[in-house]
């Protein structure tokens, strides 16, 4: 009877200290992701995003900017890219301007302009403007810009190219194989002459149509 008494004393002991060896492997996943960051030599987090960036109509090149990540969470097996205008700051939209999905763990940057889809397994969601590919900053005032990098585990399907999420769309549908994120965000504001301009144009078109 007593070894009997020893021998469920040793499984509790067994099964507390595998509660805690899990608690303590999910902290330590929380700890990792928090370190997981999102950087871009084109503009710093809270800066400006330069005019290059911006869409043809406010003078810009409609170019992507640079972008590189590190320290994703442990066992990562592709990342999501959104870019979302979230406007003023009075606002709480989410136009959406850039998806890249199935983006391989082995991937830790993307060049200024990069033609993305020529990457293994990456594709490409359609923007506001019912494109695929990257909208740059469009706005007629000062707005405020959001890149959120998603780390996504091994059971996290493959996105159909063409498809458009938002960042709430994406966490509601995929939450269950977000392993943790990381964002960067700028503003962009149009110069008063560049909308000056384009108020012209828009006239003079009315006029001669």
């Amino acid at each position: 009877m007593k070894y009997l008494i020893l021998l469920f004393i040793l499984i509790d002991v067994t099964i507390a200290f595998s509660d805690t060896s899990k608690d303590i492997s999910k902290e330590d996943s929380k700890k990792l992701a928090l370190h997981f960051e999102l950087i871009s030599n084109d503009f710093k987090n809270k800066g400006n995003i330069p005019l290059i960036h911006a869409c043809h109509w406010l003078g810009g090149e409609n170019k992507s900017p640079h972008l590189a990540w590190s320290s994703p969470p442990e066992n990562t097996k592709n990342f999501v890219l959104i870019m979302i205008d979230r406007g003023n700051k009075n606002s709480k939209r989410e136009t959406n301007h850039w998806s890249v999905y199935n983006i391989p763990n082995d991937i830790s940057s993307f060049s200024p302009g990069e033609e993305l889809e020529n990457k293994k397994g990456i594709v490409e969601g359609k923007n506001y403007e019912g494109k695929e590919g990257y909208a740059g900053p469009c706005p007629s005032e000062k707005h405020l810009y959001r890149f959120i990098l998603f780390a996504l585990n091994k059971e996290m399907p493959i996105i159909e190219k063409g498809l458009t999420l938002s960042e709430t769309d994406f966490k509601a549908i995929y939450e269950p194989h977000i392993l943790g994120s990381a964002k960067l965000e700028g503003y962009f504001e149009p110069s008063t002459l560049r909308l000056f301009i384009n108020k012209i144009k828009r006239t003079l078109s009315n006029i001669l149509n």
